[in-house]
């Protein structure tokens, strides 16, 4: 079975705009902060492009974990060393989407996961839809 890519980049861009739309026009951008809209994921603020020099382009980290598509599920918080966060790649995927501030547009970039039964992409885009509706 095919992946239906551009429904999950939809899905996808619809997490990430709403959630970033306030950072975005406040220019507000806190590294590692988790801004999400929606408790069961995480997105955050990862950095601007050409190793910071390029403020055009803001990253944004979308955390989508296995358990994430459960009511009650809330995401739970990452460990912290003094230079970055301590990702769980058996238990979640990340989705990395630039942001390019000039033209408003978005480029998500493919999911990466070390949990590829339960996080594939046909199943992060179950998981998405159960959260958005």
């Amino acid at each position: 079975m095919s992946v239906d890519w551009k429904k999950l980049d939809g899905l996808i861009l619809k997490v990430v705009s709403d959630s970033t739309a306030s950072v975005i026009e406040a220019a507000n951008f806190d590294l590692g902060t988790d801004i999400s809209t929606y408790p069961s994921l995480k997105i955050a603020f990862d950095g601007f492009g050409d190793d910071g020099e390029d403020e055009t382009m803001a990253s944004f980290a979308l955390f989508v974990h296995e358990d994430s598509a459960n009511p009650d599920f809330v995401f739970p918080p990452h460990e912290e060393t003094p230079w970055a966060i301590v990702q769980r790649p058996t238990e979640e995927a990340i989705i990395y989407c630039w942001y390019n501030r000039d033209e408003n547009e978005w480029d998500i970039l493919e999911p990466e996961t070390e949990n590829e039964e339960a996080l594939s992409p046909e199943n992060l885009i179950s998981i998405l839809t159960k959260i958005i509706g």
